[in-house]
């Protein structure tokens, strides 16, 4: 039977939703930073578990085609047996444990209840954020003036800076009228005599002539250019597989009763995959796959990486 459990602990802990189809689906928030008791704490993820969604998503299906190179339809039935059997066993022992995220288990309701273990990946992101410690600033109060006890002597304090700050008042206003009085004065300038700093403008006396040199011949570079579809075939690690199977026969088999086709065979894994096309980049096979129409002619159509 089809181990779906390393599938579960790497989708949970890197996606918001993962469905386990026709059981229920993990929930997962993120919990901002806090500060309690003068540590401030590290972001986390908060992980429930509610069979309210039972709807495939594909998350696991796609995750076991990626990993065991199969068809999309077969990885689907796999993983529907796969939950199935867990399911099964949650309800013969009345909890299931999934190793590196929790453990589930039924209450009296039969409603499944889910609890993170100690050493969960569901926060893996946020592990190597430690607990900070902060201090508490609280603002500074003023002492409340002793009382006077009775025969207590009191001396009076000259408040000095009150005056202080009246006098700087008082200077600085002298100054700004000080300033308001000169530049409010008109400068007289007696223009008849030469007092002016200048720069005397220079004299022409013959125009110069100034010679331009030619620039010499530009030489020619010469780049070449290599050639775009051998780059192309020797970078192409994605391939869209049509069919598959276990002997060389079967896959030319399959590609005689496909004539109008343009297929070959690729062995990969003791598999003989028949391809249909190959490009350098999953969103380009995925776009070509769409543009050819290798989606309605072949529906079980998925892509390989070599």
């Amino acid at each position: 039977m089809l181990d779906i459990i390393p599938h579960i602990q790497y989708l949970v802990s890197h996606k918001d939703c993962v469905v386990l189809p026709g059981w229920g689906a993990f929930i997962s928030k993120r919990v901002n930073a806090s500060v309690s008791d003068g540590i401030m704490y590290p972001p986390t993820r908060t992980t429930t578990f509610t069979q309210d969604i039972t709807e495939d998503d594909g998350l696991i299906v796609e995750s076991v085609v990626r990993k065991n190179g199969i068809l999309y339809a077969v990885a689907k039935k796999d993983v529907a047996t796969a939950v199935k059997w867990l399911k099964s066993l949650c309800d013969i022992a009345g909890f299931l444990n999934i190793p590196r995220v929790g453990t589930m288990r039924r209450d009296k309701n039969g409603n499944v209840i889910f609890t993170e273990s100690e050493d969960s990946v569901l926060s893996y992101a946020y592990m190597s954020l430690p607990s900070i410690a902060v201090e508490d600033h609280k603002p500074e109060t003023k002492a409340k003036p002793k009382a006077v006890q009775e025969g207590e002597k009191v001396v009076a304090k000259s408040n000095s800076g009150g005056s202080g700050v009246f006098g700087k008042v008082v200077a600085t206003v002298a100054i700004l009228i000080a300033l308001g009085i000169a530049l409010s004065s008109p400068v007289l300038v007696d223009r008849n005599k030469n007092q002016f700093a200048s720069i005397p403008a220079p004299k022409i006396t013959s125009a110069k002539t100034i010679t331009i040199p030619t620039p010499a011949e530009p030489k020619m570079l010469y780049i070449p250019i290599p050639n775009p579809k051998t780059a192309t075939e020797q970078a192409a690690s994605f391939y869209v597989v049509v069919s598959s199977y276990t002997n060389n026969e079967q896959a030319n088999r399959f590609i005689k009763e496909h004539p109008d086709e343009k297929l070959t065979v690729f062995e990969s894994d003791d598999r003989f995959r028949v391809v249909a096309a190959s490009a350098n980049t999953f969103m380009e096979a995925q776009q070509i796959k769409h543009d050819t129409g290798l989606d309605s002619r072949f529906p079980d159509a998925w892509i390989l990486k070599k």
